[in-house]
């Protein structure tokens, strides 16, 4: 008994000890982890002080890089600026000295010309001294003063065709044409050249007398315009505005001849100048109510490259349709006239027109409601009475008698002076 209460007292006391020793080293383990942990964390701390560090050295190493490539371009470019403006000036230099020099040179001819001398050597003083105004670019009375002195002079020199061509170059820089046609005129036997330039000359002669509306004067300055004309010329334009001339002048066969004249020549012609063409070509035929032929060239002119952006397709359009409907095409008719656009200036017509297509078809009940919409979207058009006035019609022809007397009331309150309502009245 005593012995075994020893061995209790024993295992007792290892117990202790081994809990004891258990206790301590787990103590220990936190101290040293805590200690360890603190020591990382000043690590750290320490280790992003020195990276912060470092990024500002970086940071203002780059900012001072940075500045330096700056003030380098800077001066790179104020070097370069100067280096132009040394080149300017010295430039600028040359030239001034060249026109000192040229204006005394053209001085010195002038008084050579004048003094009494050899006979050929004032002619070619006075030549010189007109080649050095025109190359000076002195103002133009100068320039033409010096010419005319020259001409008068010396009227038989073998120098007279340069001056003449060199006057003509005057004369077309200030526009003035008749001026540079006189000059032409005078060249004895004028160079392709020259014959070009006169061709253009009379042609913007031709334009300004049309802008004027001198339309005589016009058609006489395109046609002298056009017996210049060849294959060499810059531009087949006089043809077409010859054409338009002739148009407006309501000389219809002639307008066509040089319209055709224009679109069979070989130069290069602009979807506009086509479009003009093809337009009044049109029109040419559509008056003469060649509505086959209006039919191609309405129908060719829808073709062109950007035609639908042409200010008068929609009128194109319209009369493309009433050629159709003349020719009693009246679903094609029909067809053009619903792409005009809503919105164009002439889509009440062609809105009208579709209705009474749809009235020829005995699509009455269709033809009614396009014309109501017609009066509703369009009320101050010019085909609002037509309208009105056709939707009676319509009642009529269907023997709604009641319904025509209403529509024609309407007609009378709406347009009481049109003389559609004068007709509408008698029918009722």
């Amino acid at each position: 008994m005593i012995l075994l209460l020893a061995l209790s007292h024993t295992a007792a006391y290892v117990l202790f000890g081994v809990t004891a020793l258990v206790v301590g080293a787990g103590a220990g383990i936190l101290i040293s982890s805590t200690v360890m942990r603190n020591t990382l964390t000043k690590k750290s701390v320490q280790l992003l002080e020195e990276a912060k560090e470092k990024a500002e050295v970086i940071k203002k190493d780059k900012i001072l890089q940075a500045k330096e490539k700056f003030l380098q371009m800077k001066a790179d470019y104020e070097k370069e600026t100067n280096e132009r403006k040394r080149e300017i000036q010295k430039l600028e230099s040359r030239v001034q000295q060249q026109q000192h020099q040229a204006d005394k040179a053209r001085m010195a001819f002038q008084n050579a010309s004048l003094i009494d001398a050899d006979s050929h050597l004032k002619e070619e003083s006075l030549y010189n001294y007109a080649l050095a105004t025109y190359e000076s670019k002195a103002p133009f009375g100068e320039t033409i003063k010096a010419f005319d002195r020259f001409i008068n002079e010396y009227p038989n020199s073998t120098h007279l065709n340069s001056i003449y061509e060199l006057m003509a170059n005057v004369f077309l820089t200030d526009k003035n044409y008749l001026g540079a046609i006189q000059a032409i005129d005078n060249i004895k036997n004028p160079t392709q050249k020259l014959l070009q330039a006169k061709e253009q000359a009379l042609f913007n002669l031709g334009i300004e007398a049309f802008k004027k509306r001198r339309y005589n004067d016009a058609i006489d300055y395109f046609a002298q315009s056009i017996q210049l004309y060849n294959s060499k010329s810059f531009s087949s334009q006089a043809y077409l505005w010859l054409g338009e001339t002739y148009y407006i002048l309501e000389n219809m066969p002639a307008a066509r001849e040089n319209i055709i004249k224009f679109i069979s020549t070989s130069q290069g012609k602009t979807a506009e100048q086509l479009q003009k063409a093809y337009y009044l070509l049109g029109y040419t035929y559509f008056t003469a109510k060649d509505y086959n032929n209006a039919t191609i060239y309405f129908d060719t002119f829808t073709s062109i490259n950007g035609a639908d952006k042409s200010p008068v397709y929609d009128d194109v359009l319209n009369r493309l349709g009433d050629s159709y409907f003349n020719k009693r095409e009246f679903a094609q008719a029909r067809k053009t006239y619903n792409k005009v656009s809503p919105s164009s200036k002439v889509a009440d017509y062609a809105q009208y027109q579709s209705a009474f297509i749809l009235g020829l078809q005995k699509q009455y009940a269709a033809k009614i409601e396009l014309l109501n919409t017609l009066i509703t979207k369009y009320p101050h058009s010019d085909y609002n009475d037509d309208a009105m006035y056709e939707i009676g019609r319509t009642y009529v022809l269907q023997d709604k008698h009641s319904e025509a007397i209403d529509a024609y009331k309407k007609l009378q309150k709406a347009h009481s002076q049109s003389r559609l309502t004068r007709k509408a009245s008698l029918e009722i």
